[in-house]
C-alpha cells in the first residue's frame, strides 16, 4: 500500500473508529526500515491501520538533541498528534510484526496510559517501550516538558516513563 504518513492527524469520522493509527519512531536513515516494519504490519492485521512515520509527524517541532537514537523522544507527540482521543500503537523502526496488531489493543492494561511488554521476573532487564499501546486520552502529556526532563534525566524518561504516573 501506499505509505500514508502525509496525514499525521486522526481526524477519524465515526464510521473510521475502528482504524488503528500506528505510530513509526525513525529518521530519514531508517525509512527504508520502516517500510519494511509497515508492510509485515499490514500483512497480519485484520483491522484498518494507517501508518505514520513520527519524523514527519514531528517535522515542525524543534527537538533538543538527545537520546540514543535521533527519534527516542518523538514517541511523546503521540497523544497529541492523535488528537488526544482513543488507543494509538508506537514501534520503533527496527521492529517487525508477525501477528495482528489487534492483539497489542486487546492485552493492554486497563486504565493505563501505556502498556508495553513487561520483563520476566528475575531477567534483571528493564522494561521495553520500544513497542507501546497508547490511550491518548489519559497520556495528557506535554512533550517539550518531558524533552526538556530526558535533558536532564534521560534514562528516567525513556526507561521507566518517570512523568507518567502508573
Amino acid at each position: 500500500g501506499d505509505w500514508s504518513s502525509d496525514v499525521c492527524s486522526s481526524d477519524l469520522s465515526p464510521a473510521e473508529e475502528s482504524t488503528l493509527n500506528i505510530y513509526v519512531g525513525c529518521e530519514p536513515p531508517q525509512h527504508v526500515a520502516a517500510r519494511v516494519l509497515e508492510h509485515s504490519i499490514r500483512r497480519h492485521a485484520s483491522v484498518p491501520v494507517v501508518v505514520h512515520r513520527l519524523d514527519e509527524c514531528v517535522a515542525g517541532h524543534r527537538l533538543p538533541v538527545s537520546g540514543r537514537t535521533m527519534f527516542s523522544l518523538q514517541r511523546f507527540f503521540i497523544p497529541e498528534i492523535n488528537g488526544f482521543q482513543g488507543v494509538a500503537v508506537y514501534i520503533d523502526s527496527d521492529m517487525l510484526v508477525f501477528d495482528d496488531v489487534r492483539d497489542l489493543i486487546a492485552h493492554r492494561a486497563p486504565g493505563s496510559a501505556v502498556s508495553s511488554a513487561e520483563t520476566p521476573p528475575g531477567s534483571g532487564r528493564r522494561r521495553q517501550f520500544s513497542v507501546m499501546v497508547i490511550d491518548c486520552e489519559l497520556a495528557r502529556w506535554n512533550p517539550l516538558e518531558i524533552h526538556q526532563k530526558a535533558q536532564t534525566n534521560y534514562r528516567d524518561v525513556m526507561y521507566e516513563l518517570s512523568f507518567e504516573r502508573s
